[in-house]
């Protein structure tokens, strides 16, 4: 029975263009001994479309596999007990990594048969396998070969969409190693020596850069500046607004040539002024407190804009004084008032001002997901023991290493959810000041 292509005027279901394609593969002298029955399988294949079929040599269809835009259609590979057995293998490895349906048809007394056949990566039959049945299995994979077609371009589209990814990824995180870099430009990595004065500071970004920034800035000879402001949310967001706050606060005046110190809450309403005068103001605010310590009179003397109230640690006394201002969150209001209490501190006391974030750090043994998530007191009690010996700088630089121990230890800890900042100031003893 002839072969026929329907014409597709006489019949619309019919479309030349979707006719499988067979490509035939084979060593020149064994090409001639399957081409028959080859056509004979075609002849009987199911269905209304008739296949194309494309003679090639071996070794070209092949390398055509193995290049980058493989032949698509359904290879039948024909080889005799003569032809190399690498070949076989070859088509095996290549039919995995092209995504191509490959037939390969040996000898029916060829040795290779039963073990190529049990390979899974190929079809392996014999030249005397009923045409029929070869052209119903060689359809199958004709028509699975499409589907596969598809697939294989959405993943490539997929995978060069997660190669763009992962490069814009990597740019991101080279620029914000960048921005932690500067950042870290206007954060001393110690607090300043002073005498007179134990500081200390722990300082944790929740990321690669930090929504809080401290400072201890020595104004005169008796007076030292301390600040931590804490910018609403966390991030790169947070850390420029960050550096506008580093770059506004401003804690002394020049007049006639000399420097004044600006006090505590005349610096912030500066400040709440600049940040509301800015373009865009409105959009992102900060909680801060800035205070001034006389080191010769242990007089100090702060305000605040929306911060946790500062705590004074008495010496023998276990109820932690909260030192509690009057004042909003920078940013906001551009007429706020700020207003500024003073203490004296006794040479044996500390004063602790901390940015939140602590509070959902500390949780009770055993809490659950959900507990981990809310807020406790016990950050409080934690935060005290910093000024345990505050007098001694020994006992200082200890009780900060045990502090930043216990905080790596906790489960609130784990994912880090707020930047983190804790700072000390407190009188120290001399002798104590001078052995360091």
């Amino acid at each position: 029975m002839p072969t026929t292509t329907p014409d597709p005027k006489q019949d619309p279901k019919q479309d030349p263009k979707q006719d499988p394609k067979l490509i035939l593969a084979a060593p020149s002298t064994t090409l001639a001994r399957v081409q028959d029955y080859v056509q004979t399988m075609v002849e009987a294949w199911p269905g209304r479309e008739r296949p194309t079929i494309e003679p090639r040599a071996l070794t070209e269809i092949i390398g055509a596999l193995g290049g980058v835009r493989p032949p698509r259609g359904v290879v039948i590979a024909a080889m005799s007990p003569d032809d190399a057995s690498m070949f076989a293998y070859q088509l095996a490895d290549l039919a995995q990594t092209s995504m191509t349906p490959v037939v390969l048809l040996l000898h029916p007394d060829d040795e290779r048969l039963p073990r190529l056949a049990a390979d899974e990566r190929l079809v392996v039959e014999a030249w005397d396998a009923q045409p029929a049945y070869l052209a119903a299995v060689i359809r199958t994979l004709a028509r699975r070969e499409k589907v596969i077609q598809r697939l294989d371009q959405d993943l490539r589209l997929t995978m060069a969409s997660l190669r763009g990814a992962e490069t814009e990824m990597e740019r991101m995180q080279e620029e914000l190693q960048l921005a932690a870099t500067v950042q870290r430009e206007f954060i001393p990595k110690h607090p300043p020596h002073v005498d007179g004065l134990n500081l200390g500071v722990v300082f944790r970004p929740a990321g690669y850069v930090s929504g809080d920034i401290f400072e201890f800035t020595v104004l005169d000879d008796e007076h030292v500046g301390f600040f931590l402001g804490d910018a609403v949310g966390h991030g790169v967001p947070a850390a420029l607004l960050t550096l506008v706050i580093a770059k506004s606060l401003r804690k002394l005046d020049r007049v006639d040539g000399d420097f004044t110190i600006v006090p505590p809450a005349e610096a912030l309403r500066r400040l709440n002024m600049e940040l509301t005068d800015r373009p865009g103001a409105g959009h992102r605010f900060a909680t801060a407190v800035y205070g001034i310590i006389n080191t010769s009179t242990r007089k100090v003397t702060l305000a605040g804009a929306g911060h946790p109230a500062p705590m004074v640690l008495r010496e023998g006394q276990s109820v932690v004084e909260r030192i509690e201002t009057e004042g909003p969150l920078l940013g906001v209001f551009p007429q706020a008032e700020f207003n500024q209490v003073s203490f004296f501190l006794g040479e044996r006391d500390s004063l602790l001002i901390y940015s939140d974030g602590f509070e959902t750090v500390y949780h009770e043994s055993g809490a659950n997901n959900a507990a981990l998530k809310l807020p406790t007191q016990l950050h409080l009690e934690r935060l005290a023991g910093l000024a345990k010996g505050s007098w001694d700088p020994e006992q200082v630089r200890d009780a900060f290493d045990l502090f930043e121990r216990e905080l790596d230890e906790q489960a609130g800890s784990l994912h880090q959810g707020d930047d983190l900042t804790a700072m000390l100031i407190a009188p120290c003893e001399m002798a104590a000041s001078a052995a360091a």
